[in-house]
C-alpha cells in the first residue's frame, strides 16, 4: 500500500509529465496552425487554437491607411491559446 507522501511524489511526477506533453501539443499546433481538444471529462476540457501566423505577418506590414481603407482595423485576429470547453458553447 503507497502512503499519502510516495502518493503525493508520483501524482506529482505524473501530472509534471501530463503538462510538458500539453505543452509540446501546443508548441507542434502553433507551428502547423492544427487545433487540438484535451479534456478532462465533462465540462473539464477546452481547445487550443494556434495563432493565425500568416494573418498576423500580413496584417502587420499594412499601414494605418491601408487598414481604414480597408476597413480592417478592428479585424479580430486569431492570437492563439486555449478557450475552455464552455467558451465553445
Amino acid at each position: 500500500m503507497v502512503n499519502k507522501q510516495e502518493a503525493y511524489k508520483v501524482i506529482s511526477n505524473n501530472l509534471a509529465q501530463a503538462k510538458a506533453l500539453i505543452k509540446e501539443c501546443e508548441r507542434l499546433a502553433d507551428e502547423t496552425g492544427e487545433s487540438f481538444t484535451w479534456s478532462l471529462g465533462y465540462g473539464m476540457g477546452g481547445t487550443y487554437r494556434p495563432a493565425n501566423k500568416i494573418q498576423m505577418q500580413a496584417l502587420a506590414k499594412l499601414t494605418d491607411e491601408e487598414k481604414e481603407a480597408l476597413e480592417i482595423n478592428d479585424f479580430p485576429v486569431r492570437k492563439g491559446g486555449w478557450n475552455s470547453s464552455s467558451d465553445n458553447c
